[in-house]
């Protein structure tokens, strides 16, 4: 996908015309900034609610994500614990690029501190047996929350 993109890039830029090509899920140091506005915003609330959190819960895909949460709330020294659930990659195949991504945001954001590696860890398995196909943990889980409530939700990304 991304080779796609940058082909239709380059060929616009024969044109002479300006290209950025955004990666899937916006993961990137550029995309992460709009994300650590997210978190300063919940910081904010939190803060002025009197609200306190004892955990976050962020689904990890492209990595975009869950890399600048965790950065933003280490750069923030807001110690709020974060579960990264894996929605599409194994566990040794998703870890690594969110801990680079984290790193190079809060190496942009000036975070004077070194990212501990142990703040990225990462549950997965939950997207078996591929991202977009449903498992019967899945199934059950939304219709738990969806049945009742009576809120309709797409199976494909709410599950994963």
């Amino acid at each position: 996908m991304l080779a796609a993109m940058q082909k239709i890039a380059d060929d616009l830029a024969a044109q002479g015309r300006r290209c950025y090509v955004v990666p899937v899920g916006g993961s990137n140091v550029i995309a992460a900034l709009g994300y650590v506005a997210c978190v300063q915003e919940i910081h904010a609330q939190l803060f002025e609610q009197s609200l306190r959190i004892d955990h976050i819960i962020v689904g990890s895909g492209s990595s975009g994500t869950r890399a600048v949460v965790v950065t933003g709330l280490f750069g923030m020294n807001a110690r709020i614990p974060i579960t990264d659930i894996g929605v599409g990659r194994d566990l040794k195949n998703q870890e690594p690029p969110v801990y680079r991504e984290a790193v190079a945001t809060a190496k942009l954001l000036g975070v004077r501190s070194e990212l501990p590696r142990e703040l990225v860890k990462t549950n997965g398995g939950y997207w078996r047996p591929k991202y977009s196909l449903q498992n019967q943990r899945m199934v059950e889980a939304i219709q738990m929350l969806a049945r009742p409530e009576g809120i309709p939700l797409d199976l494909t990304c709410t599950g994963k």
